[in-house]
């Protein structure tokens, strides 16, 4: 049988010249990130978010979340049933990237050109 599902992966384009990693911390005191996707958390957790851009295209937001219809401990049962957690993306047709990002305390992505690998960088200077 074949598996049609989609899974959100790692990040990529078209070429990978830039590869890399990001994280970031939530802002306890800013603005909500519920409230600027327009999710309510009682019945839903945001598991993850993905932003593209680039070439004057604009951006697309998208966020995947967890329907929990209020029962956060049915994150693990969902997960271990399928295999994989079961989310709901949801493609955010007004918000920006800098909304999103606006939600977090501190953030960090770090890319590297795809032409080293993953040899260790030592800076010297």
């Amino acid at each position: 049988m074949t598996d049609f599902r989609e899974y959100v992966g790692q990040a990529s384009t078209s070429y990978r010249d830039w590869v890399g990693t990001a994280a970031a911390e939530n802002d306890a005191v800013g603005p909500d990130l519920y409230r600027v996707v327009g999710l309510d958390s009682g019945s839903w957790i945001i598991v993850g978010f993905d932003i593209y851009g680039g070439g004057g295209d604009g951006e697309d937001v998208f966020v995947y979340a967890v329907n929990t219809e209020g029962d956060a401990t049915s994150l693990d049962a969902a997960a271990e049933s399928d295999g994989a957690l079961p989310v709901t993306s949801f493609m955010l047709h007004d918000v920006a990237a800098q909304q999103v990002i606006d939600t977090m305390q501190q953030y960090h992505m770090h890319l590297r050109v795809s032409a080293i690998g993953d040899r260790p960088v030592h800076v010297i200077e």
